[in-house]
């Protein structure tokens, strides 16, 4: 199973602030409050408030901070800078010095309750992720359950490069475990049910399986699939209902997300 399965341009996208950001999520996350100013005001300078400022904006609404603050959106930037009476500009000179950022991320955690995760967080993301992998096996969607499940915990989000690797694993003991609680109910009878809902059809060239994934196109009973004469792959229509492999399923149930 692969372990890295974001591409670059996804990469990109999730080590930065999204685009366009939602108005309410602007007012909910970058709006600053006086307790917010009384802390970035202990800054000197403009260009290291507005730093500071986005810094703890992003950690509140991303659940990390971007290392380029200069590539956050230009209304976010107005936003904040307009509160705190600093020019926007004034961005593109923070962040020249990495232990200064270094050190106003460090003060935002502790000021926002944040930190860092341990390996003992990471045993139990990983754990949660075997879990929510038994009912969703995209890895994308487990990423975002993963960063939003750091963020509700006050978890700074630690690299995607570690991220996949806990999506990876959790994914591969998912599929275990359901080998693990499938095998026993294989019986030869019902292996050989499934075996037959793969075989194409001699005149079709359809398989079973692909019938019964036929979704109706409109909201109406004649709509909906049906075991009939005309429908009924050529199989499966010499002895009716009874003898049509998989005939005791109900059509369309539980099937779509068989592979």
């Amino acid at each position: 199973m692969p372990i890295g399965f974001l591409t670059a341009t996804e990469r990109d996208r999730l080590n930065h602030f999204p685009t366009p950001i939602p108005d309410e999520d602007l007012r909910a996350f970058f709006w600053l409050s006086e307790d917010d100013q009384h802390v970035i005001n202990r800054q000197r300078e403009a260009h290291t408030r507005l730093g500071f400022a986005l810094q703890l904006c992003a950690l509140r609404y991303l659940g990390f901070a971007p290392d380029d603050l200069s590539t956050t959106p230009e209304e976010v930037v107005l936003y904040v800078a307009r509160q705190l009476d600093v020019p926007a500009a004034a961005i593109h000179a923070y962040g020249q010095r990495i232990k200064t950022r270094t050190a106003h991320l460090q003060q935002v955690q502790a000021y926002l309750g944040f930190r860092t995760a341990t390996p003992l967080d990471l045993y139990a993301l990983q754990t949660w992720l075997g879990e929510r992998a038994l009912e969703h096996d995209k890895p994308s969607l487990l990423l975002q359950l993963a960063c939003d499940k750091l963020r509700r915990e006050q978890i700074v989000r630690p690299g995607l490069t570690r991220l996949e690797r806990l999506v990876a694993t959790a994914r591969h003991s998912a599929h275990t475990e359901t080998f693990r609680r499938l095998t026993p109910l294989l019986t030869a009878a019902r292996s050989t049910l499934l075996d037959d809902l793969l075989v194409p059809d001699p005149q079709t060239g359809r398989t079973v399986l692909n019938w019964l994934r036929r979704e109706a196109t409109a909201a109406s009973a004649p709509q909906l699939p049906v075991f009939s004469a005309n429908t009924l792959p050529a199989h499966g229509r010499e002895t009716g209902r009874k003898s049509f492999p998989g005939a005791g399923l109900r059509a369309g149930a539980g099937v779509k997300n068989v592979r």
